[in-house]
């Protein structure tokens, strides 16, 4: 099991609708099998490629040995690096603390003061 923390970018109210709800799900879980983590490296890349201009997005920050569901480490063969992938939905009790995430000029975002 990994021990380095992981982090998850998402729309606010995806969140707040995931609290109601008791866990957390994404699109990409049933397209794709798995929920899309990053490291903290790799957050501001992330959020600039995928997420450029949107608001209301936080990161939950996650703790790998809370997760009962599998996580994998798997490379991204378009960008030449290694992502954690959550294999099933995510236990909200794994999420250790919720950070705003954002963008703060041109709608880029930098990694937020208390991840950096």
């Amino acid at each position: 099991m990994v021990s380095t923390t992981i982090y998850h970018i998402t729309h606010l109210p995806e969140w707040e609708a995931a609290t109601r709800l008791g866990t957390y799900t994404t699109p990409s879980l049933v397209s794709q099998g798995f929920i899309h983590c990053s490291y903290v490296h790799q957050l501001e890349r992330v959020a600039n490629h995928y997420y450029p201009g949107q608001i209301d997005l936080v990161i939950l920050v996650i703790d790998p040995q809370k997760l009962t569901s599998s996580l994998m480490i798997e490379k991204a063969v378009d960008v030449d690096d290694n992502f954690p992938h959550i294999y099933g939905p995510l236990n909200l009790d794994a999420v250790v603390k919720i950070v705003d995430f954002p963008f703060v000029s041109d709608q880029l975002f930098s990694l937020p003061p208390e991840l950096a």
